[in-house]
């Protein structure tokens, strides 16, 4: 078994590895056309809500959205900050279906 220092640096070395090739993939696209003048432009019907805010067990509140492409550096901080065993238990371990 690696040591937990071990872990969190190939954590980190893979969250970084991943932020470069998106950064890479991003810049790699052609840019998008310019508008023509003579199109109309037709509006895109937005979500209701930006996400659906739940009250945690201490009372605190949290909104519960869909994970965007803006949210790679936070989603990869927050990864690099679980233990070894977190972890373990998230990815490694059997996942439990309950049946109603």
């Amino acid at each position: 078994m690696l040591n937990h220092h071990v872990h969190a640096a190939l954590a980190r070395e893979r969250v970084s590895d991943l932020l470069a090739k998106a950064q890479a993939a991003r810049r790699a696209r052609p840019a998008r056309p310019h508008r023509r003048a003579d199109v109309p432009v037709v509006p895109r019907p937005r979500p209701a809500a930006e996400g659906t805010p739940a009250v945690l067990r201490d009372g605190s509140t949290v909104l519960i959205r869909q994970v965007r492409g803006g949210d790679a550096a936070l989603l990869a901080d927050g990864f690099a900050r679980l233990s070894a065993r977190s972890r373990q238990m998230r990815f490694l371990a059997p996942k439990v279906l309950a049946w109603p």
